[in-house]
């Protein structure tokens, strides 16, 4: 009993093997749809041999020959043209491969079949749009340093220019002072100290001082150059230069006149000597319109100067000499720096504007010394 078992189980067996067999068989020999067919088709014989070319010809993005890095400092002018070079390399590289073309094919088949995740140009699109905008920054960079560089070289020839014109008014300015000096002569002015000095001299020389035994003069003296010394010594003490109807004079702190008032300005005033200047003639002279932190605005005035005593005679001849009077104006002056301006490029321009303003004032200065020695020249010859 128990074989006749064994064998029926055992026969059992095979068939469930057999049948088993028979059912997978049926489906492995089952064919594909046309979809997954297709599906098939594209993913391994378009997408996956175009991804791998994309790879390799996409490889040498990474080489360190073709990495750019940031963009050099502005005024490395050398370090940008070389920056622009090596960019345009890699775009031309990129153009070269075809890559743009692969991976949008790439894009387009896997939309077809279902499969887009993920944009294949993405990396390729933001590298190229990132070389191309650098690009135009640093093309930028360029026309302003070519630009900076014309404008350089324009103001250096325009200050060279002006530089000229300011040396040839210096000479001439010069030229005429000297032929100012010819005409003059000995024409010195001196100092009342220094006439003082030269006086007391000549009367030591010739063995008289005028002021000595004044203290020992009696006060009734009939000594009438001893009085007069006396009086003028002890009203030097205490003297003012007054003004009366226009004219000017010393007077004694007592109210006495030490120098008479006449049509004269009194410059200096010491031991009953006085040193006067006369007007010969006056005229406005240059006038600058300077917008910087100085000017030439006045008039000259021409005079004779010289030496006079309490009779209002000169003593010891006259000569010539020139003032300028200066006009009160006030000049606003207005200082900058960097912070003032809203491109560094603005601010150089208004530094070369000053530069130019500069020198022009030089120039226009010069001129108005030359104009002044000529006329000096004018005085000197009628006045000789």
């Amino acid at each position: 009993m128990r074989v006749v078992t064994a064998v029926f189980l055992f026969i059992v067996s095979l068939s469930g093997s057999a049948f088993a067999q028979q059912k997978i068989s049926r489906v492995a020999l089952e064919d594909p749809s046309p979809e997954q067919l297709r599906h098939n088709n594209v993913f391994h014989k378009q997408i996956r041999p175009k991804e791998k070319a994309y790879a390799k010809r996409s490889r040498f993005l990474n080489e360190a020959g073709y990495q750019t890095g940031p963009i050099p400092p502005k005024k490395n002018k050398a370090a940008l043209t070389k920056y622009i070079v090596r960019a345009q390399k890699v775009l031309a590289r990129i153009s070269h491969e075809s890559l743009k073309g692969y991976c949008t094919e790439i894009n387009h088949l896997r939309k077809s079949i279902g499969e887009y995740q993920s944009d294949a140009c993405k990396g390729l699109e933001s590298r190229i749009k990132h070389l191309t905008a650098n690009i135009a920054k640093v093309k930028n960079y360029q026309q302003k340093n070519r630009t900076e560089t014309a404008q350089q070289s324009t103001q250096k020839d325009v200050l060279s220019s002006l530089e000229r014109a300011s040396d040839t008014a210096r000479q001439a300015t010069s030229q005429a002072e000297d032929v100012l000096l010819s005409i003059l002569g000995d024409n010195k002015e001196k100092t009342l100290g220094d006439f003082l000095a030269d006086l007391s001299d000549t009367n030591t020389s010739a063995n008289y001082d005028p002021l000595a035994g004044i203290d020992a003069a009696p006060a009734d003296s009939d000594d009438p150059l001893a009085g007069m010394l006396a009086q003028t010594e002890s009203k030097s003490a205490g003297f003012k230069i007054d003004y009366k109807n226009g004219n000017e004079g010393v007077r004694s702190s007592s109210g006495e006149t030490l120098i008479p008032y006449k049509a004269w300005r009194i410059l200096d005033y010491q031991d009953g000597i006085a040193k006067v200047s006369i007007t010969i003639r006056e005229q406005h002279q240059c006038s600058l319109d300077s917008q910087l932190d100085w000017g030439a605005q006045g008039s000259w005035r021409a005079a004779r100067t010289g030496f006079v005593d309490i009779e209002g005679e000169f003593l010891d001849g006259e000569t010539l000499s020139f003032e300028f009077w200066k006009a009160h104006t006030l000049y606003l002056t207005t200082s900058y720096s960097a912070n003032d301006f809203d491109t560094w490029e603005e601010y150089q321009a208004h530094k070369r504007k000053v530069a130019r303003m500069e020198a022009r004032e030089d120039i226009a200065y010069q001129k108005c010394k030359l104009e002044a020695a000529q006329w000096k020249q004018g005085i000197a010859r009628a006045y000789k």
